[in-house]
């Protein structure tokens, strides 16, 4: 009977579904994970790489953030491609179509200081786009960049 607290919350924003992260559940989450980064244009998931928990959880106890806003995760080539017909700033052969990248923002909390922590876990590509207020942070090799 004893309530548990999640760490975070995080919160898709466009299938409007929330997934509590409690502390040390990794495998348990995995599978509602690649579920809850699926594609929202498609509605295709993928396996996502689970080390991007790790990274949720890390910024989420850095900033004592109640909830995260998850932008994107996967990305089905389909949807990557009409994204980059339509102008928008992604990668041909972008981390979110392998399953590898989370797209997030914590509210009220700057942009760039949470740029700056996800860089010191050094953990993979991190890519800043200040226009849209969101952290990209991938597990690929370690790179940084800055968008528009």
């Amino acid at each position: 009977g004893e309530r548990i607290e999640p760490v975070t919350t995080l919160y898709n924003i466009w299938t409007h579904e929330a997934l509590p992260i409690l502390a040390g559940e990794a495998l348990e989450i995995d599978g509602q994970f690649h579920t809850f980064l699926r594609d929202h244009f498609t509605n295709q998931a993928t396996h996502m790489d689970t080390r991007l928990i790790d990274v949720l959880r890390h910024v989420a106890g850095k900033f004592s953030a109640r909830r995260i806003e998850v932008v994107s995760g996967y990305r089905s080539p389909k949807y990557n491609l009409m994204l980059r017909k339509k102008g928008h700033q992604v990668a041909r052969h972008s981390q979110h179509m392998e399953g590898h990248a989370v797209d997030f923002r914590i509210r009220g909390v700057a942009t760039q200081q949470v740029l700056n922590y996800v860089k010191s876990l050094r953990m993979g590509g991190v890519g800043f786009y200040p226009h849209s207020e969101f952290v990209h942070s991938d597990t690929g090799k370690i790179r940084y960049w800055r968008g528009s």
